[in-house]
């Protein structure tokens, strides 16, 4: 599906539910949203990236099913079902099959975007209340999860790291030399502290630490209702979900950080280790800085990509600013500790 057919099923497509109410449009590096009264379709791109292959049509759908059966573990009843997009002459329908099937889309309930986390948080208005309400949601759910002792190359995580030298030429063109640089030190320090820690990361693994997680666990990915309500998971790469678990929080704590709430970072992640009771020695905390550095590195990827998709939207660039500097400073704190 292009540009063309998104408008076009925007404009005249013919929908299951709410026929007479406006769609709009949010668009994602890696999938269309499209928004109709009460309800929210969710479309794949037709793209192959470093880290994702969504460049069929068989892998989309295949892909949807698992965002489905995913997704469900912490989102209530926010996820539906999949529905099929297909095209009769030049006519769009939306849940049916008059024409030949072209695409498959993940149906929703549509949320409020002002209880959005990352919203509430702009504004000034996330409780510690909340936060340790979520620690608990989290906690529970990574208990429940079934541990996964497995053999694990900590080089992955390198490896990973180094993947945003993918989009280091359009940072290098859009942002200057200096952002350039850091992404490059960055990438190495990485490398640094995975040489220096591979044997503990590694015996986390043999340990039970790593579980069937999340995966994307920042702040746009939460909804504040009277219970957190938290979606989109990773379902195109199991390798992104099941992960340590400190891996995993540190998404969310990094997140709270570089929107100037550390305090909150400090509640959530005191309240997860109290429910979990799981091990937080020196050697944990150094990590967990290193798994925050990872994460800023994920978060500076997807804005460079934005950014790449929309030259000509200014604020991703400061966005992408933001994130790359994080992670250096994450990563030369991590490397710090345990030299």
């Amino acid at each position: 599906m292009n540009d063309k057919d998104i408008k076009d099923v925007l404009n005249t497509g013919i929908f299951p539910y709410d026929p007479d109410k406006k769609a709009e449009l949010i668009e994602t590096p890696i999938s269309y949203v499209i928004l109709k009264g009460k309800y929210a379709y969710k479309i794949k791109k037709n793209i192959k990236l470093s880290f994702l292959n969504f460049s069929s049509l068989t892998n989309r759908k295949h892909y949807c099913q698992e965002e489905l059966r995913l997704n469900k573990r912490l989102s209530g009843d926010m996820y539906i079902r999949i529905l099929p997009l297909s095209k009769k002459n030049s006519q769009w329908f939306i849940g049916n099959s008059k024409g030949s099937i072209k695409e498959y889309a993940v149906l929703m309930k549509r949320m409020n975007p002002a209880r959005q986390l990352n919203y509430v948080l702009e504004h000034g208005r996330v409780s510690k209340k909340f936060i340790i309400k979520l620690a608990n949601v989290i906690s529970n759910f990574h208990l429940h999860e079934k541990s996964l002792k497995i053999p694990y190359d900590p080089f992955f995580l390198s490896n990973e790291f180094e993947d945003i030298q993918s989009v280091n030429a359009e940072i290098k063109k859009r942002l200057g030399i200096t952002y350039h640089a850091l992404v490059k030190n960055a990438i190495k320090l990485s490398n640094i502290f995975i040489l220096l820690q591979q044997e503990f990361v590694a015996k986390r693994a043999k340990m039970g630490y790593f579980r069937d997680c999340h995966g994307d666990l920042h702040a746009k990915n939460i909804f504040i209702y009277k219970e957190p309500l938290i979606f989109d998971c990773i379902e195109f790469k199991k390798e992104f979900r099941q992960i340590d678990v400190l891996n995993e929080i540190a998404f969310l704590c990094m997140d709270l950080e570089t929107a100037g709430y550390k305090d909150l970072s400090k509640t959530f992640l005191n309240a997860y280790i109290k429910q979990t009771g799981f091990e937080f020695t020196e050697k944990e905390k150094h990590l967990f800085t290193y798994f925050k550095a990872s994460r800023a590195c994920i978060r500076a990827k997807v804005a460079a990509i934005n950014m790449i998709q929309h030259p000509e939207n200014k604020s991703i660039e400061a966005e992408t600013k933001k994130y790359i500097i994080a992670m250096t400073q994450y990563a030369e704190k991590a490397v710090t500790a345990i030299l």
